[in-house]
């Protein structure tokens, strides 16, 4: 549903209806619709139909990667090579 709202709002704007005018007409935030705009130039329609849930969306080795880059580590490791001014 969501894909399809994202899919009918570029499409009118590319059928030369303004931005401002699909944005009030549906009513999400004015910035979306650019950033709808962006997902299309850059992945085009199927940049528009994932459904995101906020949160990072990894493979498996892009998740083992990340697991043994922060695996058994502190926080006060992370902290310890923040600039100064920055250090908790």
């Amino acid at each position: 549903m969501q894909a399809q709202i994202r899919i009918t709002a570029v499409n009118r704007i590319i059928n030369g209806e303004s931005p401002e005018r699909v944005i009030k007409s549906i009513g999400y935030n004015q910035h979306i619709i650019y950033y709808w705009l962006a997902l299309y130039r850059s992945g085009g329609y199927e940049a528009l139909k994932v459904d995101k849930s906020g949160g990072l969306l990894l493979d498996a080795k892009q998740m083992m990667r990340l697991y043994k880059m922060i695996a058994n580590k502190t926080p006060e490791l992370y902290f310890s090579i923040l600039p100064p001014g920055l250090q908790c």
